[in-house]
């Protein structure tokens, strides 16, 4: 008899498609099935889980932690069973037969036994992981379960945050032998600095050389490079989708509900390069779809360069080219008449909204007629900008997107060939003054990108620390992956009037939105880009890294010893400005209030009390979306500040961006006496 316990930790309680499979695939080697899952879990998702299961068990998570829910069945109960397999849903798959792992670890006489195990390492924040067992798959074999250690550890550990990891601790003092499926030997650094995760760094080898049946949901989501295994997502999901039968939109439907896309694009190389001479693919794949080019031009002196483009679409590809300026559009229809562009359409339009409306608004009818479309416009350079900026960022728009007859071929190819994949985009630009929106291309957009996702009821994950990964809106898409965006009622209205702000508006909102809205109906964004640009692109990127870590070697930031990249030990002085003015400053002033209870204000905060300065109040714009208190101090609201009396010293602990906001405002109410942390 044997028994298997399933954990979801989902604490939304959205039960993906995964996990179903997960659960119909191992059910077939357990005599019974027990799905433990969150008490948030809707009903109609318990009714999906009672379909692959004899039972289905909800638990609180503030009172029942971990497998905590082994008490629930009682040592009685458990002693049925000749062994008790406990795994959870921080796992994928299986993407073998599961068969070939039990058959395999059965013919071995160990007491209980898991996937593989970790080693001595440090974490991220510095902290030392004790090297053990995997914990979230782990199988007990009839020797420990009628065991008196087994049975007191049910007993006395039912709260436990960590149950799995103290009981594998637990066995091991007890002096039960366990092993591994997969061997990871070979992955022991000599100290524990060499040593990493091996779920997430050697999530590859454990699928392709171990054939473990099992991978971390993290290591296809793992952005951190550092040391290594910036090729592990990508390679890994590859492999599951080349070499697995696993249906890949399993894991497509959980990273899109869960994750950034700034991180998915990260993480999975979402960066795709075509070529422009010849096809990757033998098939017609407009023989039953319908494809459009929307292009809304302006600029009558770059009608002959955007027509060169023109020209390479393919013929059984419809071009609608909308247009607010007369001259424009006369020069255009000459255009047409002389290349014998038979499949292009001249339209005019109002010149509110400029190329937002063009699409949104001109556009609206025209897209509900075709399966893919290109969306592409006309651009020269804003005030604040040379003209060779915008003739460059304008150039790699339409060369991405434009490029060749066989590369537009290769994009609708690629879009054809990945039911997940809904939008296709040219990269972030980073020529002359654009360098200086790495990594910021949110500007002042971020909160009007936010209220317009709630216009369209767009669910996606925001973050105003992770950029967007559309800028420009010009791109090739799948219809239903911006159906929130093509079927919302715009007007010319909703636009600005020209002149148009150069940032801010509507406008804006949408560049960066696109991405957002395809993973709210189900689709990834990825990069698109002909391999010239990409070499171009590339060259750029070499050097301004080389450029990048000079600088910083030269600021004594960082250094390079044989066992890889340090940092320099006083960095936190460079990262939180001089401490002797931070004291100085609070010398001054009989109390101290820091503004900010975030990541700044609770490590302002530490500093200070380290230093045996105490801080009166923490203060927030909207304390309802705060706690009491952090860190012993508590937290009030600005309105409650001003009630506050005496020679009062604000420190403004926030990210520079958003002083900008808060140092005005306390201006304005009469607190001068400010400083800054990090300075």
């Amino acid at each position: 008899m044997k028994l298997g316990i399933y954990r979801i930790t989902e604490s939304t309680g959205v039960i993906d498609d995964y996990v179903l499979y997960m659960l119909q695939q191992m059910r077939q080697a357990f005599d019974t099935t027990i799905v433990c899952t969150t008490k948030g879990t809707s009903k109609a998702a318990i009714e999906r889980l009672s379909e692959n299961a004899e039972h289905v068990v909800k638990y609180d998570d503030k009172n029942l932690k971990a497998c905590s829910f082994l008490g629930v069945l009682g040592i009685e109960t458990l002693r049925k069973f000749d062994s008790i397999t406990i795994w959870d849903d921080t796992l994928m798959g299986p993407f073998f037969p599961i068969d070939e792992m039990f058959q395999t670890m059965e013919c071995q006489n160990f007491d209980f036994w898991g996937l593989f195990r970790n080693y001595a390492r440090y974490l991220q924040d510095g902290r030392m992981a004790k090297g053990q067992l995997f914990p979230h798959f782990i199988v007990l074999n009839k020797k420990v379960i009628n065991s008196e250690a087994l049975e007191k550890f049910i007993v006395y550990n039912v709260n436990s945050s960590k149950l799995l990891e103290e009981l594998i601790l637990h066995l091991e003092y007890a002096g039960f032998q366990w092993d591994t499926y997969a061997d990871t030997t070979a992955y022991k650094g000599s100290i524990p600095s060499e040593n990493v995760d091996i779920s997430v760094s050697y999530a590859y080898d454990l699928l392709k050389q171990q054939r473990c049946p099992f991978v971390s949901r993290e290591a296809l989501r793992n952005t951190y490079f550092l040391p290594g295994g910036d090729e592990i997502p990508y390679r890994t999901l590859q492999f599951i989708k080349n070499k697995t039968d696993y249906d890949i939109k399993y894991i497509w439907q959980h990273l899109l509900r869960t994750t950034n896309i700034l991180d998915l694009k990260k993480a999975l190389h979402l960066e795709y390069v075509l070529p422009t001479d010849c096809r990757i693919s033998g098939n017609n794949p407009l023989k039953h779809k319908k494809a459009a080019v929307i292009a809304h031009v302006y600029y009558k002196d770059l009608m002959d360069e955007c027509f060169d483009f023109f020209e390479e679409i393919p013929e059984e590809i419809d071009i609608f080219i909308y247009s607010a300026n007369e001259e424009t559009r006369n020069v255009a229809k000459c255009e047409v008449v002389a290349r014998k562009l038979k499949n292009c359409k001249i339209i005019a339009k109002n010149n509110r909204g400029r190329d937002f409306s063009a699409l949104l608004v001109a556009a609206k009818d025209v897209i509900r007629e075709y399966d893919y479309i290109c969306f592409i416009h006309d651009k020269k350079s804003h005030g604040g900008s040379s003209n060779a900026s915008g003739k460059t960022w304008m150039y790699e728009m339409w060369d991405c997107l434009l490029k060749s007859k066989n590369y537009i071929y290769n994009i609708i190819d690629t879009m054809e060939a990945d039911s997940s994949l809904g939008l296709l985009v040219p990269p972030e630009p980073f020529h002359s003054e654009a360098i200086g929106g790495i990594g910021w291309t949110w500007a002042k957009n971020f909160d009007a990108t936010v209220e317009l996702a709630k216009e369209l009821g767009v669910k996606a994950n925001f973050d105003a620390d992770k950029s967007p990964i559309t800028l420009g809106t010009a791109f090739w898409c799948k219809r239903e992956a911006l159906a929130a965006l093509f079927e919302h009622d715009f007007s010319y209205e909703d636009f600005p009037d020209e002149p148009m702000p150069i940032d801010g508006t509507v406008c804006h909102a949408l560049e960066r939105i696109l991405g957002y809205v395809a993973q709210h109906e189900g689709y990834y964004t990825a990069y698109i880009m002909d391999s010239e640009l990409a070499a171009l692109r590339g060259t750029k990127l070499s050097t301004y890294m080389t450029d990048a870590m000079t600088i910083l070697r030269d600021e004594n930031i960082w250094d390079r010893k044989d066992s890889g990249v340090i940092f320099d030990t006083n960095k936190h002085i460079r990262q939180y400005g001089d401490i002797k003015e931070l004291i100085q400053f609070c010398i001054k002033y009989s109390k101290i209030y820091i503004y900010g209870a975030g990541v700044y204000g609770k490590k302002c905060c530490e500093t200070l009390q380290l230093l045996g300065v105490p801080v009166q109040a923490f203060i927030v714009t909207k304390k309802a979306e705060n706690a009491d208190e952090v860190l012993g101090v508590p937290i009030i609201d600005l309105k409650e500040f001003e009630t506050r009396k005496g020679k009062v010293g604000v420190i403004v602990a926030l990210k520079r961006r958003y002083r900008d906001e808060v140092v005005p405002v306390l201006i304005e109410k009469g607190y001068n006496s400010i400083t800054f942390f990090p300075n």
